[in-house]
C-alpha cells in the first residue's frame, strides 16, 4: 500500500497540505513526499517498523 498510494494531510499548525506515503506515518520526516502528488509519484523504501510490522501481521509481501 504504501508503496504505490499516497495520503494528503495538513498538520497541525502547518499553513499548507503535504502529501505522505502513509496512515500511519503521517509525522516521520523521511514518508513526506512534498506539497503536491506529481513530486509524490516516485518509488517509497519500506523501511521503518511500522512497515515490517503492518505486513507481517497483514500478510502482504513487504518485497513490492
Amino acid at each position: 500500500m504504501c508503496a504505490s498510494s499516497r495520503m494528503v494531510v495538513r498538520r497541525r499548525g502547518s499553513a499548507a497540505a503535504s502529501v505522505t506515503a502513509c496512515t500511519l506515518l503521517p509525522y516521520e520526516p523521511g514518508f513526506d513526499l512534498g506539497p503536491t502528488l506529481a513530486g509524490a509519484a516516485g518509488p517509497v523504501a519500506l523501511n521503518h517498523p511500522h512497515c515490517a510490522k503492518f505486513c507481517v501481521l497483514g500478510g502482504a509481501s513487504c518485497s513490492a
